[in-house]
């Protein structure tokens, strides 16, 4: 004798009735509480980045030039930066890159290599948590 969930179904009007109330039983449970979820609590937000830099530009003259700037981390979490250029003949970063602990400085140089004012360039500085 088999269990009457795997019985076969006697064929007619009967069976098919018998199949649509197992389909409307089956729609009306939710399939999403057979699984475990957490609360639906939103995730705590980042800590925020907090790069400072001084002077936060600089200016060359025409035959080229250095300039120093200090990088500081004001965040509460360990950073690391990058140094981008739009073309690197024209200017050397010392470092291109470092890791700063929460409230460390440092000291970045810029150095102009060549005339540049006939160019259009962009040193960019790019950081994110290490």
């Amino acid at each position: 004798d088999l269990p009457p969930s795997l019985a076969p179904l006697p064929c007619g009007e009967k069976s098919r009735n018998r199949e649509l109330e197992m389909i409307e039983k089956f729609c009306d449970i939710d399939p999403m509480e057979f699984f475990a979820f957490p609360a639906n609590e939103p995730p705590p937000p980042p800590p925020p980045l907090e790069l400072d830099i001084y002077p936060t530009f600089a200016e060359f003259i025409d035959i080229g030039g250095a300039s120093k700037h200090v990088i500081t981390n004001k965040g509460t979490q360990r950073i690391v930066w990058k140094v981008r250029c739009s073309n690197n003949s024209l200017f050397k970063v010392c470092p291109v890159f470092a890791f700063l602990d929460p409230n460390q400085s440092m000291d970045l140089h810029v150095r102009s290599l060549v005339e540049y004012s006939i160019y259009c360039t962009l040193l960019h500085i790019a950081y994110l948590f290490s």
